[in-house]
């Protein structure tokens, strides 16, 4: 980290004139981080023999090793990441052997193992700060402290479900249930977000809220932030295991006030995160944990047809781009090849979390015309 450190203070300050110190601010947003991997964590009959990862920063191929990026067995229960990493540096573990392909934005990875992963097996998908990004910084998942590795988990298609270490039991947490007697909701949509507010956007007034069956398991569910010029995955939030829709048919997520996890202004908040979803024109996607896509909007134009991870980002044609301090809401429930995004969204004056305001006139009609 110090030689990583000196070599951004040195690109930073430049070589003339008077010499300006980097504010840390500055430093971390040199740090590479983990936005989204493939499979998804805790995915569940995942049938490639790839992993696909994608920074939030261009990363130095050559610090993409078999130390750095790995694929290991591991048993079930919770995982010390840090812990694994230690022992893969004393070189106690070692993962599947494979290869690696790097992209030309040097932000997306793929390993691609020899074999096929072991069907029913436990896999963990590890990246350490070993990864460096171009300026010599290395990957964090914890922006602030660390540095940290990522960690995330999925199981191989096949194998039985018979118990013992690494074979995954039907309706398990972490493999795809919550352990309990709930089921996926029947539908699920995404019905307001808010996304540019006056003034900052990171006190905590942010949100994207989700319409769906009460009562369905959200485990693992992804809302991902697409840039709508290049399709680049910008950043994702993955909801917990064992959350679910409110009785209401609601589930909101909410910003996080800066550096105060956990503490946002969003009133009646479900979830709270790091949320990000940008000023238009941009995409954000509804993705089950298997990796398929359940719902998107895209708003504003011109937008990509297809985000960098090949799913739609919009559906028909693009809705408006809602200026600050208002918010896109839903008005037209629709599934499949009918949805059109210009039709079903429209711009609310003032944002409304936890309420279906816009939705309650429109859904018997909607569902109707199905």
């Amino acid at each position: 980290m110090k030689r990583g450190a000196l070599l951004l203070f040195i690109a930073l300050t430049g070589c003339g004139g008077p010499m300006e110190t980097a504010s840390f601010s500055s430093l971390l947003d040199y740090q590479p981080a983990v936005l989204s991997v493939s499979p998804s964590d805790g995915a569940a009959d995942y049938e490639s023999n790839q992993v696909a990862v994608a920074f939030s920063q261009p990363v130095d191929s050559k610090s993409v090793t078999a130390k750095s990026f790995l694929v290991v067995t591991v048993p079930e229960g919770e995982i010390d990441r840090t812990a694994l990493w230690n022992d893969v540096k004393k070189e106690r573990v070692r993962g599947v052997k494979g290869n690696y392909e790097i992209d030309s934005d040097k932000k997306n990875v793929r390993f691609i193992a020899k074999e096929n992963f072991e069907p029913g097996v436990r896999c963990g998908v590890l990246l350490t700060p070993d990864i460096l990004s171009e300026a010599q910084v290395p990957l964090n998942q914890t922006p602030g402290s660390g540095p940290t590795p990522f960690f995330s988990t999925f199981y191989a298609k096949g194998g039985t479900v018979a118990g013992g270490v690494g074979a995954p039991q039907e309706g398990a947490e972490g493999v795809g249930g919550t352990g309990a007697n709930t089921a996926r909701p029947s539908h699920l949509y995404l019905s307001e977000i808010f996304y540019d507010a006056v003034g900052v956007d990171t006190e905590g007034d942010l949100f994207i809220e989700l319409y769906g069956e009460a009562g369905g398991d959200l485990s693992d569910y992804q809302i991902i932030m697409v840039n709508g010029a290049d399709g680049k995955v910008t950043s994702s939030v993955k909801i917990p295991k064992g959350m679910q829709v409110g009785e209401d048919g609601l589930f909101v997520v909410a910003d996080a006030v800066t550096n105060q996890p956990g503490i946002t202004k969003v009133i009646g908040a479900d979830y709270v995160a790091t949320l990000d979803p940008a000023n238009g024109p941009d995409c954000i996607q509804l993705v089950d944990p298997s990796g398929q896509l359940v719902d998107v909007i895209g708003y504003g134009t011109p937008l990509v047809l297809r985000a960098a991870n090949n799913l739609l980002c919009y559906s028909g044609t693009p809705a408006l781009d809602a200026p600050n301090g208002t918010s896109l809401a839903r008005k037209i429930l629709r599934d499949g090849d009918s949805r059109n995004n210009s039709e079903e969204w429209m711009i609310a004056d003032a944002p409304t979390p936890g309420q279906t305001d816009f939705l309650e006139d429109e859904i018997e009609d909607s569902s109707e015309s199905e």
